[in-house]
């Protein structure tokens, strides 16, 4: 199996690039960066893409056969040139030059959208912090669930809302509530679910998340 993966330079994207690679069932992963990411491994191809609003031809024809994307692209604070303009220009551009091959072969193409605990998706809520980035992404998720509809049954949409990531267990994490979560946990489940998908509502909390990475890390262990 083929999967792309995004923001391969951050906490998140890292660690998911990372257990890609250990999966056997994964036969290569492309990671999309604006700049090199520093690892070598025979299944990755590293595609430097300046311009994530733009896809060429010489780009899309080495995604060509991918069934899956992790999308772990910005930063909490980022704004909409980011989470909407980035986040659809690379959907777009994967339905149409992926999704043409994949539909002849009775296959579906898998989206995992990182979003977060605090996203707003009620546009009408009152927010003290963040507010117009929650919402946006908020915005975000619908859109990105909607290409279900649009190009089923050929396209399946994941969103992942982990709370606080994690590198290990904090000190602090009696504080947190259990809104927290090992970042190698989350980079376990993101992998499960494009790997072998998931029924039901698209949208992983942060349970959730914990309960599939924490399963999916006991198998490979």
């Amino acid at each position: 199996m083929k999967v792309i993966v995004t923001g391969a330079t951050g906490l998140i994207g890292g660690a998911t690039l990372r257990r890609l690679l250990a999966l056997p069932r994964i036969t290569s992963v492309i990671a999309l960066s604006r700049r090199d990411i520093g690892i070598t491994d025979p299944k990755l191809d590293t595609v430097i893409l300046k311009d994530f609003h733009h896809y060429p031809d010489d780009v899309l024809a080495r995604l060509s056969g991918a069934e899956a994307c992790i999308w772990a692209l910005g930063r909490p604070t980022d704004g909409g040139d980011v989470h909407d303009a980035l986040t659809f220009a690379g959907a777009d551009a994967f339905a149409a030059s992926l999704l043409p091959r994949l539909k002849e072969q009775g296959k579906k193409f898998r989206f995992m959208y990182v979003s977060g605990h605090l996203v707003e998706p009620d546009q009408d809520a009152n927010l003290w912090w963040l507010g117009a980035t929650r919402k946006l992404r908020g915005v975000v998720e619908h859109k990105i669930i909607d290409y279900e509809k649009t190009y089923s049954p050929s396209w399946e949409t994941f969103v992942a809302r982990p709370a606080a990531v994690t590198v290990g267990k904090p000190i602090y994490s009696p504080l947190l509530l259990g809104l927290w979560i090992p970042v190698e946990e989350l980079a376990a489940a993101l992998a499960d679910v494009v790997v072998n998908g998931k029924t039901g509502d698209p949208r992983l909390a942060n349970a959730d998340l914990r309960a599939r990475g924490q399963e999916a890390l006991a198998k490979a262990s």
